[in-house]
Parts: C-alpha cells; sequence; structure tokens
C-alpha cells in the first residue's frame, strides 16, 4: 500500500476498477449524499433544481415517467424486482490531480444495482438482513464477470471501497463537475 495518501486513493481506485468493472461501489466525499441530492446541492435557485430534474428524468429509459414511490414494505428487504422502479445515481471518480470528487453522469439503476452502487447501503443491508445481502454479493459478482463462487472478490472489492471511504475523510476533496450535454462553454445552462 502507498505511503502517500493520494497515491494510496489512486491505488484504491485501480483496486475497484479492476474488481468491479461494471458495477462498483461508490465512494462520496464526506458529507456528499448519494443520488440526486449530490447534484442537486449545486443548484443555487430553486429554478436551477427543477431544471436539472427536467433533465434527469427526460433521460430516465421507461420515457422520462415521473419517479415510482416505493411503499412501506418493498425494497431489496423483499427481492421485489420491479423492472419500472429505477433510482438515479451519481458516477463519479476523484481526480488525484486536482484533488476534486469528479461527477461523470448520472445513471438510472435498479434497486440492487443501486445497493452494490451505494455501498454504504449496502454494508447496513449486511446487518439488517444477511440472506439478501448474500444475493447482492451474487449479482455484483455476476454484473462483474466473476464466478458464483468467488465471494472473496467482493469482499476485497468492498473491503477497499471502505478503505478508500475511510481515508477520503482525510484529504481534502472540492466537489467539481465535468462536461455535460447540459453545460455549454463551461456554463452551467440551468
Amino acid at each position: 500500500m502507498a505511503s502517500d495518501p493520494l497515491a494510496a486513493v489512486q491505488q484504491l481506485q485501480g483496486v475497484l476498477a479492476t474488481l468491479a468493472p461494471t458495477l462498483c461501489p461508490q465512494v462520496l466525499p464526506k458529507g456528499a449524499e448519494p443520488g440526486l441530492e449530490l447534484l442537486l446541492s449545486l443548484c443555487k435557485t430553486e429554478e436551477q433544481r427543477q431544471t436539472l430534474l427536467a433533465l434527469v428524468y427526460s433521460s430516465k429509459p421507461n420515457g422520462g415517467k415521473a419517479p415510482t414511490v416505493q411503499q412501506d414494505g418493498e425494497g431489496t428487504d423483499d427481492e421485489q424486482e420491479d423492472e419500472e422502479y429505477l433510482e438515479p445515481k451519481v458516477v463519479g471518480v476523484f481526480d488525484v490531480e486536482n484533488r476534486v470528487f469528479a461527477v461523470q453522469k448520472v445513471q438510472w439503476m435498479h434497486e440492487r444495482d443501486a445497493v452494490v452502487h451505494e455501498f454504504t447501503r449496502f454494508i447496513e443491508l449486511q446487518l439488517e438482513n444477511p440472506q439478501v445481502s448474500t444475493n447482492i454479493v451474487q449479482h455484483f459478482l455476476d454484473v462483474n464477470g466473476h464466478k458464483p463462487d468467488q465471494v472473496m472478490l467482493a469482499q476485497q472489492c468492498f473491503s477497499a471501497a471502505f478503505a478508500l471511504q475511510t481515508l477520503l475523510r482525510y484529504v481534502i476533496v472540492a466537489l467539481y463537475v465535468v462536461m455535460h450535454p447540459w453545460m455549454k462553454g463551461g456554463q452551467w445552462l440551468i
């Protein structure tokens, strides 16, 4: 392991990219909320928030329908596969050179994918419902092209994500959004 904190961040991100090339646990800067809350926190006005939400929901795979609200009792614990329910999640990486979290995109995810992506949610699920978390691990392995018996790879990946999260508590990281379609010439269109 690298002795320089920034080199360690880079090394841990490499481990995550290797072990989880398709669906990776997302580590966020301290205080950042998962999902759209991260992007919405960058908006200064309610009008900007509404415009951003409209843009995000217009890219939703089911034609931009309004979000489906899950009722109490629904969700990962019940193993429901509602094809209509998708969650918008922010995907990004830490730009070690500039010491920023670079938001790359918003991706719509089914709940199982979202639980893996939002790794703190997965850790909580392990405590609350170990059987369902076992199913999520198998999903993680399958999506990332690993064999079902390679559970140790999932453990290594989530351990690297936890180490990265811990390390980033001590590294000052700013939030940066890379150029997206709703930006033109480096300025927000919203």
